[in-house]
């Protein structure tokens, strides 16, 4: 090669090989900060969803105490009510008078034994196997618990009652002229019109002394039994009454977490009761039966949370205390206690939450996802359950 042409070439690779090594150089800069933008636009956004997830959770937090502080200013309020009071006084009285009051002989008490056993086994156990996979609802055993004075109630108010199940508190006096009709008569509508409007399951109220179910306005078969020594005296209603039974202070509150309940075929409620006095006399305890739907419908809003964003409530059995919106088969409430063993929502944030902590991080949710988790500890009238909010991370 002549020397113009190796000049030539020397001074071409001294211009190239610089500005290839400036370029190469300038991309690799560039490329790093791009990432490092990247980086710290996703952490950006990933503390604003924190910050969004961790103000949701709070907002939950106080909707729901406040509801369940809510009822709780009821239930000491309707206790005291003096209409309540007397009307306490009147069931106790003339509970046991019924049939006598009815004249009932003795045809008219085979009749309605009877008649009761057939509504026990006719209507309310083909209604109780549909909810619970067929399941015997052992009927018979429950009807062999139930006193005279009960069986005369439960014939009149349930099994003669032409309003059809479910709709059984339509009916405000039987056309036994007793006592106790007319008492109902007069009491009836107003506690109601008072369970409708605040959206209670039933409203109970109970002899203090013999935990007779004197009045319900619900009229299921719960309705004039015992919670000392009646069938559903082990149930969460049962240790209602009787630890309310035993308080000495007028404005006082039992709460009982939801757990199935055989008389609504084992759907999950929960009881708050509250003792009824005349002075110093304690004479009855008030009881109202929370469903899950209010709670359900403050939990359900999803703004913020995305398409696959949740909030969600779990008691201190790992299981839920409203629907889960992602996996409604397993973990609604209703079907998680009916399946404990695929109900369960065990995640570490529901047991930080349930041991007292509050905080937001990165974690597998009950379905297995990684979900960012926003978990704080409700105090439920004493209990405590686990508030979650949740989002799939990066969603």
């Amino acid at each position: 090669m002549r020397i113009r042409g190796r000049l030539l070439l020397s001074f071409v690779a001294v211009g190239v090989i610089p500005m290839a090594l400036l370029a190469a150089v300038s991309y690799y800069q560039m490329a790093r900060s791009a990432s490092a933008l990247r980086d710290a636009s996703l952490a950006a956004v990933d503390e604003v969803t924190s910050s969004s997830l961790d103000a949701i959770a709070t907002l939950k937090k106080s909707q729901v105490e406040d509801y369940f502080s809510g009822i709780e200013s009821q239930a000491i309020t309707f206790s005291n009510n003096p209409m309540v009071v007397q009307a306490m006084h009147g069931f106790n009285d003339h509970f046991g008078r019924f049939a006598t009051e009815a004249q009932w002989d003795d045809e008219r008490w085979a009749s309605a034994r009877k008649s009761l056993d057939s509504y026990y086994g006719d209507v309310f156990q083909p209604e109780y196997a549909r909810h619970n996979d067929g399941r015997d609802g052992q009927v018979e055993a429950k009807l062999e618990q139930l006193s005279d004075e009960t069986i005369a109630l439960q014939s009149a108010y349930i099994q003669d009652n032409s309003n059809g199940l479910g709709s059984k508190h339509l009916l405000d006096r039987t056309e036994n002229e007793t006592t106790y009709d007319a008492l109902h008569e007069q009491v009836h509508p107003s506690v109601r019109q008072f369970l409708d409007k605040n959206g209670y399951s039933d409203i109970f109220l109970v002899d203090d002394e013999t935990g007779r179910i004197v009045y319900s306005v619900l009229k299921n078969l719960d309705f004039g039994t015992s919670l000392l020594d009646g069938p559903f005296a082990g149930s969460n209603f049962g240790k209602c009454f009787q630890k309310a039974a035993g308080e000495e202070d007028k404005n006082a509150t039992v709460f009982v977490d939801f757990q199935p309940y055989w008389p609504c075929h084992e759907t999950p409620v929960a009881f708050i009761a509250s003792p009824i006095f005349d002075g110093a006399q304690r004479i009855g305890v008030a009881i109202f039966q929370i469903p899950v739907d209010r709670v359900n419908a403050m939990l359900a809003e999803r703004a913020g949370l995305g398409a696959k964003g949740e909030t969600y409530l779990v008691g201190p059995d790992a299981l839920p205390r409203s629907d889960s919106l992602l996996d409604a088969d397993h973990r609604s409430v209703v079907n998680a206690f009916r399946h404990a063993s695929t109900g369960k929502m065990d995640t570490d944030s529901v047991r930080a939450a349930l041991a007292g902590e509050m905080g937001v991080h990165t974690v597998k949710n009950y379905l297995g996802n990684e979900v960012l988790s926003a978990y704080a500890p409700l105090n439920i009238l004493g209990t405590r359950w686990a508030l979650i909010a949740e989002i799939e991370s990066r969603e």
